[in-house]
C-alpha cells in the first residue's frame, strides 16, 4: 500500500514537470486590455464626477477575466489602468473580447484647471472649470 502512495505521488510530480514543459508554467498572466476609445461624459455638480468610458478587446474569451479597473491620480493626471488576466496553459479561443467600462473620476478636491484621463496609454485631455469640461 505504501508503495502504491509512494508510486502516485512521483507519477503526480512527473505530469506535472511534462506538462510544465510542453504548455509552460500554470500561473496566471496579467496583461493590459487594447484601448479603442476613452469618452468623456458630461461633469455632474452633485456627485462632482466625470464619467469616463471605456472600450477595448482583449484575448479569448475561455481562458481570460476582465480584472477590476483601477484609478489613481498624480498631480493633473487620472491614471486608468484597464487589463485582465489569462490563464496559459488552459486551451484559448483566438476570438477577441469587446469590453466597455464607465468609471467615474472625482474631481471633488481638484481645483480647476487643466486635467488628463491615461488609460493604459491612451490619453484624452480636458480642462475643468465652474462650467463643467471642456476637451482640448
Amino acid at each position: 500500500m505504501i508503495v502504491a502512495v509512494i508510486l502516485f505521488v512521483l507519477l503526480a510530480i512527473a505530469t506535472t514537470i511534462i506538462i510544465d514543459r510542453i504548455y509552460g508554467p500554470i500561473v496566471p498572466t496579467v496583461y493590459n486590455v487594447r484601448i479603442t476609445s476613452v469618452e468623456l461624459g458630461q461633469y455632474n455638480s452633485t456627485t462632482k464626477e466625470i464619467p469616463v468610458t471605456i472600450k477595448g478587446d482583449y484575448g479569448g474569451r475561455s481562458c481570460t477575466t476582465l480584472n477590476n479597473i483601477d484609478v489613481r491620480q498624480e498631480g493633473n493626471t487620472f491614471f486608468i489602468d484597464m487589463t485582465y488576466t489569462q490563464q496559459p496553459s488552459i486551451g484559448c479561443t483566438r476570438d477577441l473580447v469587446n469590453a466597455k467600462k464607465t468609471v467615474m473620476l472625482d474631481m471633488s478636491q481638484m481645483p480647476y484647471g487643466n486635467y488628463s484621463a491615461n488609460v493604459n496609454g491612451a490619453v484624452k485631455e480636458f480642462g475643468f472649470s465652474a462650467n463643467g469640461i471642456t476637451l482640448k
